[in-house]
């Protein structure tokens, strides 16, 4: 899902840490899955639409847009619970490494949900050099 462009030592660094961060990390929802880093080109863009980002990654588009809280999107993901055992603790473990991750490493972080109940959901930021960079995943809410 990665555009291919010529990133900055930094992009690229924040991308291999990224990838180590989402290695077999799924976001719950109705269904789980995977989180996906990835990287886009900055081309002199002071914002990001969601038309920019779906054209970009080459994903599909259409349905409703809805721009989300990000610290209300990871909240179920970076919360420790009574109910969870060592796996589940690990989980929210590594969410809360991913969210500490974008915040450090990104600025004007958006979340953007495209389409209602299976959704593509995108956490997306800019870059220390101009880039964009997040993860992206999907999520179903019946």
């Amino acid at each position: 899902m990665t555009e291919e462009f010529s990133m900055s030592k930094d992009t690229a660094s924040l991308l291999a840490q990224l990838k180590q961060l989402t290695a077999g990390l799924l976001f719950l929802s109705e269904s789980d899955y995977p989180v996906v880093p990835f990287t886009l080109p900055g081309n002199g863009k002071q914002t990001l639409s969601v038309n920019d980002l779906t054209s970009l990654l080459k994903t599909r588009s259409g349905g409703p847009v809805k721009e989300m809280d990000f610290e209300q999107f990871f909240s179920n993901s970076t919360q420790v619970q009574e109910w969870q055992g060592p796996e589940e603790l690990e989980t929210v473990k590594r969410f809360q490494a991913l969210v500490k991750t974008l915040k450090e490493n990104l600025g004007e972080i958006k979340v953007y949900q495209v389409g209602e109940i299976d959704a593509d959901v995108y956490v997306v930021g800019r870059t220390v050099t101009g880039d964009w960079a997040g993860v992206s995943t999907r999520v179903v809410e019946t």
